[in-house]
């Protein structure tokens, strides 16, 4: 499997967690955050959640 499909499929893994369980989400997201693994973040959730937060404040 090469680089870009891996990463294709981590992202999308990333997602479906979103779906299932937020906490496992949140914790697994910050975690690649601090690896720098950007690539691989749930981005549009990620947003979605900031942007929600930002409202509710």
């Amino acid at each position: 499997m090469d680089t870009l499909t891996q990463t294709h499929d981590d992202t999308l893994a990333a997602s479906a967690l979103y779906e299932v369980d937020f906490y496992q989400w949140a914790f697994h997201n910050a975690d690649l955050l601090r690896q720098g693994r950007f690539a691989e973040i749930d981005l549009e959730n990620i947003v979605e959640e900031l942007e929600s937060m930002a409202r509710n404040n």
